[in-house]
């Protein structure tokens, strides 16, 4: 899943870690650093893949 474009709560987010335990964490799609407001742990279930991989780094 790591790269994947992810919706979750109405934003678009990428998968910038995937755990072994079924969680990921993702960043908010155009944010500019990793700070708490920008990133996020959650369950795999709890977002909906919304295109293959991104080209964003």
């Amino acid at each position: 899943m790591l790269g994947k474009e992810v919706r979750f709560q109405e934003n678009v987010y990428i998968v910038i870690y995937d755990y072994k335990n079924e969680m990921i964490e993702i960043r908010k799609k155009g944010a500019a650093n990793y700070n708490s407001q920008n990133v996020q742990l959650v369950r795999r279930t709890e977002v909906e893949v919304v295109k293959g991989i991104s080209k964003e780094e």
